[in-house]
């Protein structure tokens, strides 16, 4: 899963665009046309069910009036027609009545609507005879399902007194029997048992209508749950379904794997179960024809949705492939390219906003190549300038042997500290020197100074040997030792003393303290500030001084490195330098 994740991650957002789009589709169009699908399969199979089950009920009772009106035509007919008579059988005279009234029994029943098939009698005598319109002859008849019946459950039926029992047998399709004994009701005698076979279509005909209009089956059975009336291919059903029970709603069973929908009454009189059975195939058969719509609408669906995705997907990301175009043109310096969106949409606003950036850059850019040609011819300028302070030192040194001359000594001594303190300054590129170097340039500066200020003032230096070799910035020392002559000591009348202390502890402690005026708070932080606008001259360029040292030092090695200042009025001065150990500077 990870690895399809990583493979679509990287794909063009054009194709992830179109990917999605399908997906998203195909998921919505499909899930809406199954529910759809669902919702209308549902609402037939509800329809199917209400509908059979006001039918099935009132088919129910149906049934059990035609029976009841077969057994009153049968008790009716029976006393019209002496069927019963015993005696014995001469010359075959009486067994010859005998049939011919069971024949006319039958032509009146046929009178009466009901399709007589066989009509089998045993009287009390034991006395047998029967009827058949196939006219079977008497060892043909005694081999009939009706006739084994009659002579296996003969007790059973006479104990039932008049009541009659429907059967129906699998071998014998389309015919059904109705077996009774016969009693007389005058001196409640037992006449004898008879059986009558009829066309089953005399109870088909309540419902083949129904059944032909909902394609399911009816199935009628007795209240011992015996099938007395069926399709021909509904037999094994039938048999399997014989002991389910009727609910008030339709019921979904499984028969050989395919389903059935169950809808079930049983008549009023306790006497009849009447089911219908659907198959479920046939109740959705018109469904089967709305899924094949659906499906044809959902392929329909997904290629125009393949149309749509690819349109948007395209529409969105033709600006993305013109910006990505003009970045790579930018990319190879070639800023003239104009390019223009497709479309004015927010990547439309994004790429004019570009071109915008891409002609300032270019503006830039030229600008930047004007201003290194300046510079370039600025310093140029400034290497023919360093032939003023050369030719001021050569000068100092002319003056420096005149004074020699004239046993002028204390302007030897001042001369030549300034010719060492001007070829420090103009020599060398490196912006570090060592400690000892920048020593004696102090050094040089003060022999300067005390010559200027005679006895007031005095310098003492507490240095460590071991860090003599500790490189510094060159020309940290100077400016702050002039601000403490100028601030502090110059205007005492009595003698000022500048101490310089250097030590290693997990950096570099330069120490420069002097026992000056002092200086308040808001001058310690004009010192170190920006803003000095409102200063004097002379009190602006020392301070300009400091500033340049401190900022020369976090610019070297960072901002927690460069001068913190301590003072007290009328007590002195502390500036403390902080630099790393042996750390070589930048250019």
């Amino acid at each position: 899963m990870k690895k399809i994740y990583f493979k679509f991650s990287n794909l063009k957002l054009r194709i992830k665009l179109f990917i999605s789009f399908i997906i998203i589709i195909f998921i919505s169009t499909v899930l809406v046309n199954y529910f759809t699908y669902k919702i209308y399969e549902t609402d037939m199979i509800n329809k199917s069910a209400l509908l059979s089950q006001n039918l099935v009920r009132q088919l129910a009772d149906n049934i059990s009036y035609k029976a009841k009106d077969f057994d009153n035509n049968v008790v009716l007919k029976i006393g019209m027609v002496d069927i019963f008579a015993s005696g014995e059988y001469p010359n075959n005279l009486l067994f010859i009545k005998r049939s011919q009234s069971i024949g006319e029994f039958a032509r009146i029943l046929s009178g009466a609507g009901i399709d007589v098939k066989s009509i089998f009698i045993n009287n009390n005598s034991n006395q047998e005879f029967n009827y058949n319109k196939n006219d079977l002859n008497n060892s043909e008849y005694k081999n009939t399902n009706i006739y084994k019946y009659i002579k296996e459950n003969y007790a059973k039926i006479k104990n039932k007194w008049g009541a009659p029992t429907w059967i129906s047998f699998n071998n014998e399709s389309g015919i059904i029997y109705t077996v009774r004994s016969v009693i007389d009701t005058k001196t409640m005698e037992f006449k004898g048992v008879i059986g009558i076979g009829i066309d089953d279509k005399y109870f088909k005909g309540l419902y083949s209508d129904l059944e032909q209009a909902n394609g399911g089956s009816i199935v009628v059975y007795n209240n011992d749950s015996n099938v007395i009336v069926t399709n021909k291919n509904m037999i094994g059903i039938s048999e399997y379904f014989k002991n389910f029970v009727p609910q008030n709603k339709e019921t979904k069973q499984e028969y050989k794997k395919d389903k059935y929908l169950i809808t079930g009454s049983i008549s009023s009189d306790n006497k009849w179960k009447i089911l219908y059975l659907t198959a479920t195939k046939d109740v959705l058969k018109d469904a089967s024809k709305i899924k094949l719509r659906i499906v044809i609408f959902c392929l329909i669906s997904v290629l125009c949705a393949l149309v749509i995705a690819i349109v948007i997907s395209d529409s969105i990301t033709s600006n993305i492939r013109l910006l990505l175009k003009k970045i790579r043109s930018l990319g190879q310096g070639n800023f003239s390219v104009k390019i223009e969106p497709n479309y004015n949409d927010e990547i439309g606003e994004l790429f004019h906003e570009f071109n915008k950036m891409g002609d300032k850059l270019n503006e830039l850019i030229k600008r930047n190549a004007f201003e290194q040609a300046e510079k370039q011819n600025a310093e140029y300028n400034a290497l023919q300038a360093q032939i003023n302070p050369h030719f001021l030192y050569n000068t100092l040194e002319c003056i420096n042997s005149f004074a020699k001359i004239n046993g002028q000594e204390e302007i030897v001594s001042i001369i030549q500290s300034l010719s060492y303190l001007l070829r420090m300054s103009i020599s060398g590129k490196r912006p570090v020197v060592k400690l000892c170097d920048e020593i004696d340039y102090v050094k040089n500066y003060l022999l300067i100074q005390k010559i200027i200020l005679g006895d007031r003032i005095n310098v003492e230096y507490d240095i460590d040997n071991l860090v003599l070799d500790c490189m510094v910035p060159k020309l940290i020392l100077q400016p702050i030792i002039e601000n403490a002559i100028m601030h502090g000591i110059e205007d005492m009348s009595g003698g000022g003393l500048i101490i310089i202390s250097v030590h290693q502890e997990e950096n570099l402690l330069i120490n420069i303290s002097d026992n000056g005026k002092g200086m308040d708070i808001d001058t310690i932080n004009k010192m170190l500030t920006e803003n000095d606008e409102e200063e004097e001259s002379r009190e602006k360029h020392t301070h300009i001084g400091i500033k340049s040292v401190n900022k020369r030092i976090k610019i070297l090695y960072g901002n927690k490195y460069g001068i913190k200042v301590s003072s007290e009025l009328g007590i002195g001065t502390v500036v403390e330098i902080i630099i790393p150990v042996n750390t070589v500077g930048k250019e």
